[in-house]
C-alpha cells in the first residue's frame, strides 16, 4: 500500500507493519476461535457475522476520525491565514482612513 502523509503525521515504516500485522493475527485469532467453537454451525456462522460487522465498524470508525481531524486541520490552516493577513493589512500606528 502506498502512504502518503505530511512530515508532522508520517508514521515510520515499522509502525504501519506492526499495525497491519497486528490487524491480521488479531483477525485470524478470531475467526480461528470461531469456526473451532463447539457449538452448532448457525451459531458459528452468527458469531462469524457478528465478526465480520465489527471490523467493518472499526474500519469505518476509523476512517471517519482520520477524516474529521483532517478537515480540521485543514480549516485551522485556513483560519490562521485569514487572521494573519487581518493583522498584516491592518497597521495600528498608520490606520487608513477613507472618507
Amino acid at each position: 500500500m502506498n502512504y502518503q502523509a505530511d512530515s508532522a503525521s508520517m508514521h515510520s515504516s515499522a509502525w504501519v507493519t506492526f499495525t497491519q500485522l497486528n490487524f491480521g493475527l488479531t483477525l485470524s485469532a478470531m475467526a480461528f476461535a470461531v469456526w473451532a467453537m463447539p457449538v452448532d454451525a448457525w451459531i458459528r456462522a452468527f458469531m462469524g457475522l457478528g465478526l465480520l460487522a465489527l471490523v467493518g465498524a472499526t474500519i469505518t470508525m476509523s476512517k471517519t476520525i482520520r477524516d474529521v481531524h483532517e478537515s480540521n486541520k485543514v480549516t485551522n490552516k485556513v483560519e490562521t491565514a485569514k487572521v494573519e493577513k487581518f493583522l498584516m493589512d491592518t497597521d495600528p500606528i498608520n490606520p487608513v482612513t477613507t472618507f
